[in-house]
């Protein structure tokens, strides 16, 4: 586990490059008109920057593994994958959807192999969750025509809800909107200013950890 961070720290290096890879992809099937990669990088408002919250991957990994030792190494995995989202989201409000899949499958794994009791309460919370966010979306984008909730984040909280039952779905909500409202607060005390955009994955990835803890200790 302790391999995770170097690859993860990779990953937020490669990121900003795969990114503008897929769009210009996209971008030349839509168009005809003959373009170069590298040109295309140059006017995009995604660009490389040297990220600081980096050595966070780092000092992080040796403490989840020290707090979860009893815990079983797909829920570690798991939480290291969130620091990884969590850094990509704070630094620029964007989310790797594969990463989102590969927690969506390791707890699948996780609770039909590794957990020894009934499941029928976390496929319900898996069902409620998808539901919700669905509708959510739904009256976001087609009758108030404005995002209410980030699909990224959205996504995240459906590939984590099968590892809860709805009570804990409901209390990963509550917390998690709690730290970002108290963030929020904090920042207007401190700048004067609203926060223009509130990354909300790393306020999922403390409520998960908080869960998790509760339930070591």
């Amino acid at each position: 586990m302790m391999i995770l961070p170097y690859w993860f720290a990779k990953e937020i290096k490669k990121f900003p490059f795969k990114i503008n890879q897929q769009v210009f992809q996209e971008y030349h099937q839509l168009i005809n008109q003959k373009s170069l990669f590298y040109d295309f990088i140059k006017h995009s408002t995604l660009q490389y920057k040297e990220i600081k919250s980096i050595k966070w991957l780092y000092l992080l990994s040796p403490i989840i593994l020290l707090v979860f030792k009893n815990e079983h190494f797909i829920i570690i995995f798991i939480l290291s994958i969130l620091i990884y989202l969590s850094i990509l989201d704070f630094n620029y409000y964007l989310t790797d959807i594969k990463y989102i899949i590969i927690v969506f499958i390791s707890g699948m794994i996780y609770l039909t192999f590794c957990k020894n009791m009934q499941i029928d309460e976390n496929i319900f919370s898996l069902l409620f969750s998808v539901i919700f966010f669905f509708t959510l979306h739904f009256i976001s984008e087609i009758i108030l025509r404005k995002e209410l909730f980030g699909m990224g984040d959205s996504l995240l909280i459906i590939a984590l809800s099968p590892l809860f039952n709805l009570e804990q779905l409901l209390q990963l909500l509550l917390y998690a909107s709690s730290l970002g409202i108290l963030f929020a607060s904090g920042y207007f005390f401190i700048k004067k200013c609203k926060i223009q955009r509130l990354p909300f994955i790393p306020f999922i990835s403390c409520a998960f950890f908080i869960l998790f803890m509760m339930k070591n200790y």
